[in-house]
């Protein structure tokens, strides 16, 4: 089933294209579907009680496939122009498109090219692992005779990360800091701090500024102090050999973060995460918060590195934009 999503981002207008299938589960590391971040056991508890009870997906894992050939891309492109079997329109006013793919040979063709791809989750692990978890359940209980059975898949959108439809924003983090560190001291020894500060700018212009500055710089991060209300950039000075992580690591902003910032200078223990960086200073002032991080987003060809080397980032470390809707489409298992 073709699905297309017509999004708006940043006022300029975009369009996600897919298709969704049902895909042979396989355990992680062993075959061609590779995960890029870790998880949490909490929701994957969580959305396994909801498997368990629905006996189905009801909301597809969002993954990638490269293909320079385009032959899935192209059979998408001619669904597209017909009338879609099913349109509906999420909170933000997105429209979100599916056709069926009823010509066998069409359908085919997707199988043969799909047939030796590796397939990366963008966005979706804990589903994934509770697909695999409730498989493993299903076998205990001598369920699984042929390995063909329903719950041996599990249902996703697969996006080709050779097109110009993805979009992958950053997920900013609001920490909570040991009140005996001096945040900007301790960071000063490895980055260069600018503080952004002009009598002409009003506040939502210095954090765009922010913004704007950290792009385009490997290791470069913005930060907002809320006991002062200033917003300042961070640039890495520091070398790859004072982190003690994998090399496919190292050139991640995300990892730096997490590794290197918050555990090693800082020893920060708590944090969240938020989307949209206006909220995460509004949270930042109005709870027990010391300071906001805010990063480049990571780039697909990084995700594809990291998931291919068999290593994993932090959680949140990707946002695929805008989400699957769930509900949508239900795979149904026998």
């Amino acid at each position: 089933m073709a699905h297309e999503i017509d999004y708006e981002i940043r006022g300029a207008g975009r369009k996600t294209r897919g298709f969704l299938a049902a895909v042979k589960i396989e355990d992680l590391g062993s075959g061609r579907s590779h995960p890029h971040e870790m998880t949490y056991s909490k929701p994957k508890s969580d959305r396994l009680n909801i498997l368990r009870y629905c006996n189905a997906n009801t909301s597809p894992i969002f993954s990638l496939y490269s293909s320079r050939e385009r032959i899935v891309s192209s059979i998408l492109e001619k669904v597209v122009t017909t009338e879609p079997f099913i349109e509906a329109k999420n909170g933000e006013g997105f429209k979100h498109r599916l056709w069926r793919i009823s010509d066998s040979a069409s359908r085919e063709k997707i199988k043969d090219e799909l047939s030796d791809r590796d397939v990366f989750i963008a966005d979706g692990h804990h589903r994934y692992e509770t697909a695999l978890e409730f498989k493993k359940e299903m076998e205990g209980k001598g369920l699984s005779k042929t390995g063909e059975e329903s719950f041996n898949y599990v249902l996703m959108f697969l996006s080709n990360m050779e097109e110009e439809g993805l979009s992958l924003l950053p997920t900013h983090r609001i920490v909570e800091i040991n009140s005996d560190i001096h945040i900007k001291e301790r960071l000063t020894e490895y980055f260069d701090l600018k503080k952004i500060s002009s009598p002409e700018l009003s506040e939502e212009q210095e954090r765009a500024q922010m913004l704007k500055a950290m792009q385009g710089s490997d290791h470069s991060f913005g930060l907002f102090l809320p006991n002062t209300g200033s917003y300042y950039t961070l640039s890495f000075i520091g070398s790859e050999r004072d982190m003690d992580i994998p090399e496919v690591l190292k050139t991640l902003d995300v990892t730096v973060l997490h590794k290197f910032i918050f555990e090693d200078l800082l020893k920060i223990d708590h944090y969240e995460y938020e989307m949209d960086p206006e909220t995460a200073v509004n949270r930042a002032r109005t709870g027990s918060f010391e300071a906001v991080f805010f990063l480049n987003p990571t780039k697909l060809h990084d995700l594809k590195k990291v998931a291919l080397a068999g290593q994993r980032m932090p959680p949140k470390s990707t946002y695929f934009y805008p989400k699957l809707l769930t509900g949508m489409v239900i795979y149904l298992f026998n």
